[in-house]
């Protein structure tokens, strides 16, 4: 949940890394340790899905700034 939670703050909502961190009450350090994790399941899923992986590639991966 909290990996969750830090990925869709940063993500979708467009948090600071700062942000985040206090939004959740947690270090720097453990707010981009759960962000990490959360892009890592997300790629995953992405990528075992051919729409979300076509459009991932031509979007540039998950980390992409647009």
């Amino acid at each position: 949940a909290n990996e969750r939670t830090a990925f869709v703050l940063r993500h979708m909502e467009g948090f600071k890394l700062e942000e985040v961190a206090e939004h959740m009450g947690v270090s720097l350090a453990t707010a981009k340790r759960w962000l990490s994790r959360g892009a890592q399941r997300v790629s995953s899923l992405v990528e075992t899905d051919n729409v979300l992986s076509g459009y991932s590639r031509e979007r540039g991966g998950l980390n992409a700034r647009r």
